[in-house]
């Protein structure tokens, strides 16, 4: 249970001042009851979840719910509809797509176009054949894919993937540098294996060709493919950049770090601009901080990225990204877990490019939050239904859900092409092969 405390003493104020019957809520520790319960949550060993009821209610009619939230919530009688939903035709919706896109493409200036549209219109296959972009898809295969259905894929370059070198301990090295946040001492550690310092067999022509291509679609003039990452944190050629599905987990990434992986560097080494500061300072300052308090990165301990402590990090046994979190916005001590600090780093779009996002799920109010009058929002959300959705709430069918209700998922999909979780494709009888 985590938060809710004025609400939950607003609401009993509310219902003492205006209850006019026999016992109203007395000040007998009820209204210490959150405060409570979130003290006895910070003890790891004794945090509360909401218990399911198969797991302690002796009568099965309650089975049916997961938990007591769900059967609470379940007493309301369905959805209440507050005000009419206009939807507008499938097929006017896609007119209506495409001549927004065409006005989104032909604008000339660096505003941020938000396209909030309804799942199956076909997004995807009306940007992969434009030219001039840079398109950014969220995962490598999704950007192959594209790019192969592409009407001329000889007119556009797609971004290379990480190789994979002969000699594992580089692989490793390499995969290190990016946990730990080192962007540039992996791109480093690519141009010494261009070079021939480290690698063996193929990996000099692998390192080569990789860095070769990079370059090419950087400097292309035709359409590029590449992934939101890449599209984040590289500079293209083109004015416009298109992001096929929301990246807002790029703009505001969010990561976490253990005090404990401090330890494990030399405590008198210093990595900061500020020579009289070391880790132990860190270390130090982090496990008195206050906990459950959303604060600002402290200036006094911004990095040199050039240090030499950077270039001997990798070696160590540690997990957490210790250099993104040297560079965050904001930061987070967990009150159930004092090792433990949350952080976020806020990235931003180029000042000087047009972008165009298309999501189904985007939050648009955060974007308008971040970007202000540069957000134009275009929603075809509301769209006339194609067919019949049916939904079973009983249930969760998470992969640990539906393990136990194989029998019972096969005996409602029978009979229809089925998407399932990859894993499960063996178990339900009519799982679709090839989705």
């Amino acid at each position: 249970m985590k938060g809710g405390k004025r609400i939950y003493e607003e609401r009993l104020r509310e219902f003492n001042s205006n209850h006019e019957g026999n016992n109203p809520y007395p000040h007998d520790g009820r209204f210490e009851l959150i405060r409570s319960l979130q003290k006895y949550n910070r003890a790891v060993e004794g945090v509360y979840f909401p218990q399911r009821l198969e797991n302690f209610s002796p009568y099965r009619e309650d089975h049916k719910y997961r938990n007591l939230i769900q059967a609470e919530r379940d007493i309301i009688s369905g959805i209440e509809q507050t005000e009419p939903i206009n939807r507008i035709p499938l097929k006017k919706a896609e007119q209506l797509l495409q001549y927004k896109l065409n006005q989104a493409l032909g604008s000339l200036d660096n505003k941020i176009y938000i396209f909030r549209l309804t799942t199956g219109i076909g997004k995807s296959w009306r940007i992969k054949d434009l030219d001039d972009v840079t398109i950014a898809f969220p995962t490598n295969d999704l950007k192959q894919e594209l790019y192969r259905e592409r009407k001329y894929p000889t007119t556009a370059v797609m971004t290379p993937e990480l190789p994979t070198f002969s000699d594992e301990l580089l692989n490793k090295k390499l995969q290190r540098l990016y946990t730990l946040g080192l962007g540039k001492q992996a791109h480093r550690l690519l141009w010494d294996i261009k070079k021939g310092v480290y690698g063996m067999g193929n990996d000099q022509y692998l390192a080569r060709t990789y860095l070769d291509d990079s370059k090419v679609a950087r400097r292309s003039i035709e359409t590029v493919f590449t992934t939101h990452d890449r599209a984040m944190h590289t500079t293209f050629g083109h004015e416009t950049i298109i992001y096929d599905e929301d990246p807002i987990d790029k703009l505001l990434q969010v990561d976490t770090l253990r005090i404990a992986d401090l330890k494990k560097i030399e405590k008198n080494a210093n990595m900061f601009g500020n020579k009289e500061l070391s880790i132990l300072d860190l270390q130090r300052y982090l496990e008195d901080v206050e906990e459950d308090r959303i604060l600002e990165f402290p200036n006094r301990f911004e990095v040199d990225i050039d240090s030499h402590l950077v270039g001997m990090l990798y070696a160590r046994d540690i997990e957490s990204n210790i250099m993104e979190y040297l560079q965050c916005d904001y930061f987070y001590k967990d009150p159930n877990d004092r090792d433990k600090i949350h952080f976020i780093n806020t990235s931003s779009f180029p000042e000087d490019k047009k972008i165009i996002i298309m999501s189904a799920t985007i939050p648009t109010f955060i974007y308008k939050k971040l970007f202000g009058q540069r957000v134009v929002e275009v929603n075809i959300s509301d769209v006339t239904q194609q067919g019949r959705v049916t939904q079973y709430t009983d249930y969760s069918y998470s992969r640990n859900s539906l393990s136990k209700r194989i029998e019972e998922a096969n005996e409602k999909t029978k009979g229809r092409p089925t998407i399932t979780f990859k894993s499960f494709n063996d178990n339900i009888k009519s799982a679709s092969e090839t989705m």
